[in-house]
């Protein structure tokens, strides 16, 4: 069945093509959708196997190819540079979707039957409800089924408390109430394992000049592909199973979760480039500096280079951070005063407003030649008494 829906995306797609390259015609999903009726007539029957595989996973598979099509075009008018949709490969074609699986798929007690299949032993982690779409999943020589399932809203006790999340990159999230979210304990064991894998691989490998391996029918180099397939979906599960737990606890504390929103489209799109013509917002640079102890604490050290065209103090500025992730100090040159005007801010006496940690004194001194402050004069003294956010 994954061979005949593969190759059926595979005409279709020709279809499409060869139509618009030889006679200017665009053919529709539905035009494909009443040429694949009459394929599968006794009287029109070019390939019995069109017959004999359920109807519903090849209109996915028409499906399938019209929503990557739409794509194409719709990119082409946003004036992106886009990709054509490609012919697809045995390796890369995995899955049997079926648009009304509830009328599909039946479960007969520990098996379910898979229609041109029959019936498949099923390991339920859970009692499977009433669904709608599935799919048959092919994946590291296994095979998964995976169901779409609506269920009610059921509210969770009011805890009375807001929180903000912040994704980061030295730790997987911070929120406003100063916890850091550290990725997961096991990711450094699985990465060990993956890289064991790898290793195993790379020596069961005979390469050309080139780089290619000239061995992959290999059965000993096909078993170690398997084995760091197997490794890195582990990993893969892990991660998410700890993504999950953390976000059902935060979920699970607060009555409202407030999450940045982040245009990613706008932000790989202005990052296309080169290192010598780099895109459009492109330059920001970070380097971990030595610790800092101050006032009994250690804090980070990160120095931040700016892209040119950024509203800024200067082009490299130094942050310290402390452990609860607040910004303790900040080094920079007021620019718009003199490029000699070094000033370092220092942020104190931190209080809760809505769940935010706003620093309620700040000072600014001079900035000694050697990074340090000069406690004479006072630049800017600045005190907070409350904070209202709106």
């Amino acid at each position: 069945m994954l061979d005949v829906t593969r190759q059926l995306y595979n005409a279709a797609l020709q279809h499409r093509r060869d139509a618009y390259r030889m006679r200017q015609v665009s053919i529709s999903f539905k035009q494909q959708y009443a040429e694949l009726t009459a394929l599968r007539k006794p009287l029109f029957r070019l390939d019995s196997r069109l017959a004999a595989v359920y109807r519903e996973c090849e209109d996915a598979v028409l499906h399938r190819l019209d929503l990557a099509m739409q794509a194409f075009f719709r990119r082409c008018k946003r004036g992106e540079t886009p990709g054509f949709p490609r012919y697809k490969r045995a390796a890369r074609w995995k899955q049997l979707m079926f648009p009304h699986g509830d009328r599909a798929l039946r479960f007969v007690g520990e098996r379910v039957v898979v229609p041109g299949v029959g019936r498949v032993r099923l390991r339920k982690g859970r009692q499977v409800p009433t669904f709608g779409r599935a799919w048959i999943v092919r994946k590291n020589g296994r095979w998964y089924a995976s169901f779409e399932c609506e269920r009610a809203a059921q509210p969770l006790p009011t805890t009375g408390k807001v929180v903000g999340i912040d994704r980061g990159v030295h730790v997987l999230a911070a929120t406003s109430e100063g916890e850091l979210i550290r990725n997961g304990r096991l990711a450094a064991k699985h990465r060990r394992v993956v890289t064991a894998h790898a290793r195993a691989l790379d020596k069961a490998t005979v390469k050309d000049t080139t780089g290619r391996a000239i061995n992959a029918r290999d059965p000993r180099r096909v078993a170690a592909v398997q084995r760091l397939a197997r490794a890195k979906e582990r990993e893969a599960n892990a991660r998410l199973d700890a993504l999950h737990k953390a976000s059902r606890r935060i979920v699970n504390s607060a009555d409202l979760i407030v999450a940045e929103k982040l245009n990613l489209r706008a932000m790989t799109r202005s990052a296309k480039g080169t290192v010598d013509q780099p895109g459009r917002n492109v330059g920001f640079a970070f380097e971990e500096l030595h610790p800092n102890t101050e006032h009994g604490e250690t804090w980070r050290v990160v120095k931040v280079t700016f892209p040119e065209g950024f509203a800024r103090h200067s082009d490299e500025q130094i942050y310290y951070v402390g452990d609860d992730g607040t910004i303790r100090r900040h080094n920079y040159i007021a620019e718009a005063v003199t490029r000699d005007a070094t000033g370092t801010h220092h942020y104190h006496d931190f209080k809760r407003y809505d769940g935010i940690a706003v620093s309620t004194r700040q000072r600014i001194y001079p900035l000694g030649p050697d990074g340090s402050r000069d406690p004479e004069p006072i630049l800017v003294a600045q005190d907070i008494e409350g904070v209202d956010f709106s």
